[in-house]
């Protein structure tokens, strides 16, 4: 890799700020293959939408479709443990941004008064109470 500072290696922000510059001189590819063919096990870091498109991902079905409120009908990655005879399921949409923040103030003892106080500092989000 050409970095004999890690024989010894500084602190983490050091750290980085030294290995990025080398990162540069390759793509993720390159590297990949570098690393690999020196028997290190590497895998590229991915993003959502490689992670979704992921061959094994999606042979594995961690893939499920969920109806989502506002998105329609959407894939979002399953249970990622799979244990015999206790299947997990997906069995609706991921919550909505503070929709249960205010249950779970109260739970920890918050009144009504302080929840209100906090979401118009700002300090919180509610989502909208339901009818």
């Amino acid at each position: 890799m050409g970095a004999p500072f890690l024989i010894f290696p500084p602190r983490n922000a050091q750290v980085m700020s030294m290995i990025k510059p080398i990162y540069k001189t390759k793509t993720r590819d390159q590297w990949l293959e570098q690393f690999r063919s020196q028997g290190i096990p590497v895998a590229p870091v991915q993003n959502i939408d490689d992670f979704m498109a992921y061959e094994q991902v999606i042979a594995s079905g961690m893939l499920q479709t969920v109806k989502e409120p506002k998105k329609g009908i959407v894939k979002e990655m399953g249970i990622p443990v799979d244990v015999t005879g206790c299947p997990g399921k997906i069995k609706g949409p991921s919550p909505q941004p503070g929709q249960h923040t205010r249950e779970i103030l109260k739970e920890l003892g918050y009144s009504a008064q302080e929840i209100k106080r906090l979401k118009h500092g700002n300090v919180i989000k509610l989502a909208p109470r339901r009818k």
